[in-house]
Order: C-alpha cells, then sequence, then structure tokens
C-alpha cells in the first residue's frame, strides 16, 4: 500500500487568485495536496455563482477528511471481511 500525507489536512479558500478556489493542505508538511476549483467559474449570475462556490467548498471539506476516511475504513475492513465470511458460510 502506498503511503499518503498523514492528516490531519486543512482547507481553506485561495486569495491569490479570482477563481473561487480552495486550497488543501498539510499543515505538518506545509504541503499543498490539492486545489479545487468552481464548476464553472465563467457562468453569469450570483445564484449559480454562490451554488458553485457552496460546491467548491464541500469538495474541498470532502479531501480534507481524507485521512480520517482512511483510518475509519481500515477499522473498518475486520468487520467487513468477517460478515462477508460469515455469509458465505451460511450459504454452503
Amino acid at each position: 500500500m502506498h503511503q499518503h500525507t498523514p492528516g490531519p489536512w486543512k482547507s481553506q479558500p485561495c486569495y491569490d487568485d479570482s477563481t473561487g478556489t480552495d486550497q488543501v493542505w498539510s499543515p505538518h508538511r506545509k504541503l499543498s495536496i490539492a486545489r479545487v476549483y468552481s464548476v464553472d467559474p465563467y457562468e453569469d449570475g450570483w445564484d449559480v455563482e454562490m451554488a458553485e462556490r457552496a460546491e467548491c467548498i464541500a469538495n474541498a471539506r470532502l479531501i480534507t477528511a481524507a485521512p480520517e476516511l482512511l483510518d475509519a475504513l481500515t477499522m473498518a475492513l475486520p468487520y467487513f471481511v468477517q460478515f462477508v465470511e460469515m455469509a458465505e458460510h451460511d450459504d454452503s
């Protein structure tokens, strides 16, 4: 299994441009993990822009949660394996 940049990760708006992007980064390594862009920055209209901004923030938060999600899935894996083995045993 490949190693990933350990969490926690943080997200914040990028203020260095006007694209409405969010940056996901590792404060421990001071390393950029991802830059999340709005769906269509060229679309006109305040409602569309606010919806795209909300989606951008939600996507950045999901990416930020990746280390914790990986930990939770790793802890749950033995239970899933046991469940599948019990189900296979019941089928035979």
